[in-house]
């Protein structure tokens, strides 16, 4: 542990070595905790003073931070909180890739114009897709964004029932702004192929998208803004 060597320690004031090594103990959880509290204020709330600063107790034990900036610190909470409760870990994770997006530089389109998708169509039989970085696409069993907008409020009154349910979401950025959209598992199974590398025509037929369901997914593409790059491959 980080205060393991107490020779680095000096005590201030009339401190012992060992009352300066507490003082500092208690000072790195209390900084890393409030900057988990900072990034996974959904989680804090459905969980609890208790359980959340029990859950960031042991998570810090094990988990040093090696950051300069704190808010860098938390990567695998999502995942160690899954252990407890697949909801919980969702919902962190959630939070994670809100926290990263929020922090990814503004897209630059070429020209300052979106890419125009349906005109490339027109031109290759089959493309691929470069997506802005500032886009994550994700999937979970629970409906954690709709948990994620309760978390400013002081009574919330929640569904569980709805919330134990499935939700595929874009997270993406547009100038400064955060935007959620809210998908069809259809529409994730192809945007997951085309971010894997993927072309358009090997992303609908793994998906076995309809001709209707692409095209709703090219005006979605279109209006959201998140492809940055049109590849040719054929």
């Amino acid at each position: 542990m980080l205060w393991q060597n107490y020779k680095t320690i000096i005590p201030a004031g009339k401190l012992t070595i060992n009352e300066a090594l507490q003082v500092y103990k208690d000072g790195y959880f209390a900084r890393l905790t409030e900057a988990l509290g900072q990034t996974f204020e959904a989680t804090w709330r459905v969980m609890g003073d208790e359980d959340f600063f029990q859950a960031c107790k042991k998570y810090i034990q094990r988990n040093p931070s090696k950051f300069y900036d704190l808010s860098d610190y938390g990567a695998n909470l999502p995942k160690f909180l899954s252990k407890k409760s697949k909801l919980l870990g969702d919902l962190a994770q959630f939070e994670w890739i809100f926290k990263n997006i929020f922090h990814k530089n503004p897209p630059k389109l070429k020209n300052n114009k979106p890419v125009n998708l349906f005109a490339s169509l027109k031109r290759a039989p089959d493309i691929k897709l470069t997506f802005i970085d500032a886009c994550e696409i994700f999937e979970s069993k629970f409906r954690v964004y709709d948990l994620w907008k309760l978390r400013d409020q002081e009574e919330a009154d929640v569904d569980w029932q709805k919330i134990k349910t499935p939700q595929w979401l874009i997270v993406y950025k547009r100038e400064t702004q955060i935007y959620i959209l809210e998908i069809s598992k259809k529409t994730h199974q192809i945007l997951t192929y085309l971010k894997a590398n993927k072309s358009l025509t090997q992303s609908v037929t793994k998906s076995n998208a309809t001709t209707e369901e692409v095209i709703a997914l090219f005006k979605q593409l279109s209006e959201t803004q998140i492809i940055s790059k049109v590849k040719v491959t054929a």
